[in-house]
């Protein structure tokens, strides 16, 4: 994350409406510092020097990236810029510049309609396929209800009990498509803005009809090849752990015990998370249901080269690059946040703009 103002600022810390970090200016220089404790949740709007946190590093201008920490907790294996991780929903991007590509190529239209690619599918229980396009899939604007906090789902994937028992399950775009449309929608397309994985998943059987390759293929062939990134792969719903070298995975996100699954939200759901006195869970080898909302692996490296390409219009023709950064406003998510497609932005204190997430 990094944001160069052209006029020197003044020092002071900046405003703590971002959760989980700490922004402050010291002698006209960005800093930022990841909050690693409740006591960091409201910091007051001074901060002496004894209570900074000890992380925090200038957000300067210039090309660097690097890896800190272990890779192994078992060998104590320190891990390497080499090394591949799961980039999470940072795979959104992917698709959705995947998606800007074959624009681009006239395969396909962001107005089309998801009816219009994958009949018939978007039609239960009150979702209506004919509405949605697929600039709505791809900006999180198209309606769906929000799968994650499937009750079922909550039980299988947000448990310790539940993911050692459901690690490995292997889930089909059918099955996504069915847990999608088990609800009706929570408003009508374009409406507002809900951030959900369903959008993704059609998006990813969209690319699929309009190039006649598989998801991963086509992401490979728009976007890991033409920018080189010869660490960065998209992994197929039926696969299991990382290719190559990388780092384990390892997650505390468990919901904790007694936690009734169907109270949880977009508001309460870090909330009732288990605390970090808990012991992580590997979590390499496991499959994922992600899919084209965040099946792709990548390294320190790729990213950055894929960040600075979205950013500075590298990759995609001018048409589809500002299509990306043509922002809508968020509702219940990151405050003073816009979301493109598959990236968002972040409006700074002192009126200054950072990209800090791509997902």
């Amino acid at each position: 994350m990094g944001a160069s103002p052209d006029e020197p600022l003044p020092d002071g810390v900046g405003d703590v409406t971002f959760p989980g970090w700490w922004i402050e200016v010291r002698d006209g220089v960005w800093w930022a510092a990841k909050r690693t404790s409740p006591a960091w949740a409201r910091p007051e709007s001074t901060c002496p020097e004894t209570t900074r946190p000890e992380s925090t590093r200038p957000l300067e201008s210039g090309t660097w990236f690097g890896a800190a920490g272990v890779a192994d907790r078992e060998t104590g294996r320190r891990r390497e810029p080499v090394d591949r991780f799961m980039i999470g929903s940072g795979g959104k991007a992917f698709t959705s510049a995947t998606v800007l590509q074959l624009a681009a190529e006239g395969r396909l239209s962001l107005d089309d309609t998801v009816e219009k690619w994958l009949p018939g599918v978007a039609r239960a229980n009150g979702n209506d396929g004919g509405r949605i396009t697929v600039r709505h899939l791809i900006t999180h604007t198209s309606g769906l209800w929000v799968t994650g906090f499937d009750a079922d789902m909550v039980r299988a994937y947000h448990t310790r009990e539940g993911f050692a028992e459901h690690r490995h399950d292997v889930w089909t775009v059918a099955k996504l498509f069915e847990l999608q449309m088990s609800k009706p929608p929570i408003f009508a397309p374009g409406e507002s803005f809900a951030y959900t994985n369903g959008g993704y998943h059609l998006a990813g059987a969209i690319i699929e009809k309009a190039s006649g390759n598989a998801y991963e293929d086509e992401v490979e062939r728009t976007v890991i090849k033409p920018l080189g990134l010869t660490g960065t792969y998209a992994r197929p719903l039926a696969e299991a752990g990382i290719r190559g070298p990388h780092a384990r995975a390892y997650s505390r996100m468990f919901i904790r015990d007694g936690v009734d699954p169907a109270i949880l939200n977009t508001a309460n759901y870090e909330s009732h998370l288990q605390g970090p006195e808990t012991d992580p869970v590997d979590v390499t080898d496991s499959t994922s249901f992600a899919w084209a909302a965040g099946s792709v692996a990548s390294t320190t490296g790729d990213m950055l080269r894929f960040t600075n390409a979205m950013i500075k219009g590298t990759l995609l023709p001018p048409a589809q690059h500002r299509e990306m950064w043509t922002t809508v406003p968020t509702r219940d998510w990151i405050p003073n946040t816009r979301y493109g497609t598959g990236v968002s932005e972040w409006t700074l204190p002192m009126a200054a703009r950072c990209t800090p997430w791509s997902g």
